[in-house]
This record gives structure tokens, sequence and C-alpha cells, in this order.
């Protein structure tokens, strides 16, 4: 939640099955700009003419090299603008939540596109729905050291898919340090917490609530809101 100056007052995340502590955040506010990814839970009203879509954020002057450009997610363009505003350069918005997106926007301001790839919840989702035996399992971080070696099924696949998110993400790094040396990298989403386990050759900067940041960031330079 922000207030009238584009600052972070609140910030929470809901799940599945919450939709009435939802309602009642969303109806006790005056909202001025909201953006979402995917369908709104069923009930919920949020005002239509407040709400952020990358067409009205073209339309705003912001630069998209992409094919079918209105099509890209808005959080995408929504991150990687904020992180362009916010250290003058080229940058990579990294989120890591259901999806796994990586944005890239050159250093005069033009979103240029990336890479989007499945989140840990939905792997863990897919061994346990893709397969005859395999349990739903969660990340642990607390409890994370590094290792491959499983010694259970539930750590077996919490091993596997933890490291394997490591592995890309950290794969995904060299190849935009190759890339483009003077990148930044602007991260955060609801698994946030992997980060601190992932290393990176080129400067990152970690915050968790990245979108409700980046709308802040958008809000504070006018560009909407």
């Amino acid at each position: 939640m922000l207030n009238k100056d584009g600052k972070i007052v609140y910030a929470e995340r809901f799940y599945k099955g919450e939709v009435d502590r939802y309602r009642h955040l969303i109806e006790s506010y005056d909202i001025t700009a909201w953006m979402g990814v995917g369908t709104i839970p069923e009930g919920i009203k949020l005002p239509a003419q407040k709400q952020v879509t990358t067409l009205s954020l073209i339309n705003a002057g912001i630069k998209i090299d992409y094919e079918k450009r209105e099509f890209i997610g808005v959080d995408r363009v929504v991150c990687a603008y904020a992180g362009f505003l916010i250290f003058k350069k080229q940058v990579l918005a990294l989120t890591l939540g259901t999806t796994i997106t990586a944005t890239y926007i050159t250093r005069n301001g033009v979103i240029k596109g990336g890479s989007i790839s499945p989140g840990l919840t939905a792997r863990f989702n897919v061994l346990a729905k893709g397969t005859a035996q395999l349990p739903t399992v969660e990340a642990n971080f607390s409890a994370w050291n590094g290792s491959w070696l499983g010694r259970s099924t539930n750590e077996s696949i919490r091993k596997g898919v933890i490291n394997g998110v490591i592995a890309e993400v950290e794969a995904m790094f060299r190849w935009w340090k190759d890339y483009d040396p003077e990148t930044v990298v602007f991260a955060g989403g609801g698994n946030h917490q992997l980060l601190q386990f992932i290393r990176s050759e080129l400067p990152l900067h970690v915050e968790p609530f990245i979108e409700l940041y980046a709308l802040a960031t958008l809000i504070n330079y006018g560009i909407i809101g």
C-alpha cells in the first residue's frame, strides 16, 4: 500500500483462500493506482480508471522494443523502468515469484525483453501433480545449506528444485555479465530469500516487495497516478 506521496506504508502478500481479508484491505483505502498479473479474485472490485497497464505506460512515454509490445507483462515494465529511474543506467529487473522473470532495459531507457521460467512453487507443484507418488513440498530457506544430498524424498525434492533455481539464476547472471557488464540487477519477489544464496558478478540490489516499490517509484516520478 502506498500513501499519497508514493511511499510504501504497508506491504503484505495474499494467497488463495484469503479473499475476504484482501477485500477488507481494498475497501479500507482510497486507491491511487494498482496493477495486477493474472486474474483478480472473484468479488474484488478495483477502480478500472486507476489500473496501470502496459498500454497506459506506453502512452505515458515508456519505450518498449518487444514483439507485440502491449503484451509484455505490466509488472515487468514497471519493475524495469523503475530500476532505470533509480540507477540511471541499464538494469535487469528480476522477480522470483510464481514465475521467474528477467527484464532488461537499456541505458537509454528502452525495454528490450528478457526471460520467463517457472518459479519455485510452480516447480514443486509440477512434481506433485505430474507424478504418481511424489508429495507436495515447500521451500525451507532457514535450513538451507547448499547441499545436493537429500536423504528423504521431501529433502531430495527440495534440494533438487531450489538448487535448480539457484543454478538457473546464476547462469542467467553470467550470460548478462558477458552481454552487458555494466548491468545492475534490481531484484525481489515472493521468493526473494533465495537471492541470499545466489552468487552474482553483477551489482545486486534486493527489494523484497519489488513490484510495490517500483510502482511507488513511478508515482514519485509523475509517470502514473
